[in-house]
């Protein structure tokens, strides 16, 4: 069985409850109906001509990742999801038929761009996303400029091997292998990662990208296919765009215990966002793993997490070791500059910017930890990272075993 290690639940506060109104829980019980969905990846039942599902294998494409933004189009495309070519990337729009927006960049599996509309009728920008010009002439045999984009913010999956050379599972070659349309109430586009390097692992990794009219979603699933077992950290992480981190308030963490890095650590963690994983540099500062341990010493290293989580979740708090504890009933504001990695969260954690005049909900399935960041200073583009992850709590699986995680998007916009 895939091994994870159980860490303490979240205290019960207001906060929290504030959270489960009746339209809160009639639209967090559509999230988790998708994300179960996503889970089983069962197909959207026929129910009209208009739902279109097709699979590269359907339509008899013998290597889907050869595929280019025309021939995606082909395969794929309609007036609800449309692929273009922008400066050698491809990149999906999708586009829901009362005006929510999604834009995902494939071959890094990231959605740069999700627009819905709120309570006052317009359509706004949720994710923050940041674009840079790379010179790659010096890696190559050429005396010619030439350059290509980076892209970092939005939403992303990132998967990190738990063992040192602590390095990513995925590089930027997803591919599209699956999609579903029905324009009205949803659509889903399923992207594909194989490893088939036996010396770093032979794995499946999936994610399933959901827009309707009042959700965002990604659900990943990895399936390990080699002989050895896969130990890793998982997350997916959003860059929520915000009008200034002194605007922003968190409700549903009151209580929780949460590990807060040095400003070493934290000014690390900034570098890090321009890499695959903003905790991908924590972690060396939270689990100190050795390069050759066994996978009992790494339990046993997480057994010890989990002994000052629960001694610091009893309100012991640690502030030489950096374990600390939420006051109860009251609101978390992450100003400038703070990094926390909560190891306990609640399932839904909602999130309210007062200079955008707008709330959004993070709702979790599958991951134990949640990291909540700021890393923007004043006179930049501020934004807000939320991630759920797994960053204290790596897994472990066997030849054969799966693991599913998923975090949905649920703007106010009633």
């Amino acid at each position: 069985m895939a091994s994870s290690l159980k860490l303490p639940l979240c205290a019960t506060s207001k906060s929290a409850q504030a959270l489960s109104s009746r339209e809160s829980c009639h639209r967090i019980g559509l999230a988790k109906s998708l994300a179960f969905r996503s889970f089983c990846f069962l197909p959207l039942k026929r129910q009209s001509n208009k739902l279109l599902q097709v699979e590269c294998t359907a339509r008899h494409v013998k290597d889907p990742k050869q595929l280019q933004a025309q021939q995606l189009q082909e395969k794929f495309g309609c007036e609800s999801l449309q692929f273009m070519d922008v400066g050698g990337k491809v990149v999906a729009q999708l586009v829901m038929n009362k005006g929510a927006t999604a834009r995902i960049l494939v071959q890094d599996a990231r959605v740069t761009s999700y627009k819905c509309r709120l309570w006052h009728g317009s359509l706004e920008e949720f994710l923050y996303t940041d674009v840079s010009e790379v010179d790659v002439t010096s890696h190559l045999n050429t005396t010619d400029s030439l350059n290509q984009f980076t892209v970092i913010g939005g939403l992303v999956p990132s998967f990190n091997y738990s063992l040192p050379p602590s390095r990513s599972l995925v590089d930027s070659n997803w591919f599209v292998q699956a999609v579903e349309i029905k324009p009205d109430e949803v659509i889903q586009v399923t992207l594909r990662f194989v490893n088939e390097n036996q010396a770093s692992g032979h794995f499946i990794l999936e994610n399933i990208i959901t827009l309707t009219d009042d959700l965002l979603a990604s659900a990943v699933m990895l399936i390990n296919k080699g002989r050895e077992p896969l130990i890793f950290t998982g997350s997916v992480s959003t860059h929520l765009a915000v009008r200034a981190t002194e605007a922003i308030s968190c409700a549903g963490l009151d209580g929780c215990s949460y590990f807060s890095p040095s400003e070493t650590a934290a000014k690390v963690a900034k570098a890090s966002m321009h890499e695959k994983s903003l905790f991908g540099k924590l972690k060396k500062f939270v689990l100190p793993f050795q390069q050759n341990k066994s996978n009992q010493n790494v339990l046993t290293e997480c057994t010890k997490i989990s002994d000052e989580v629960e001694n610091s979740s009893q309100g012991n708090s640690d502030a030489e070791n950096h374990w600390f504890t939420e006051k109860p009933e009251s609101f978390v504001y992450p100003i400038n500059g703070i990094h926390k990695i909560y190891s306990n969260p609640p399932t839904s954690v909602r999130v309210t910017d007062e200079g955008f005049r707008r709330s959004i909900i993070f709702e979790s399935h599958g991951f134990r930890n949640l990291e909540v960041s700021s890393p923007s200073e004043d006179g930049e583009n501020p934004y807000l990272s939320v991630n759920f992850s797994t960053v204290l709590s790596p897994i472990i699986l066997d030849k054969g075993e799966s693991w599913k995680g998923a975090q949905v998007l649920l703007p106010d916009s009633k």
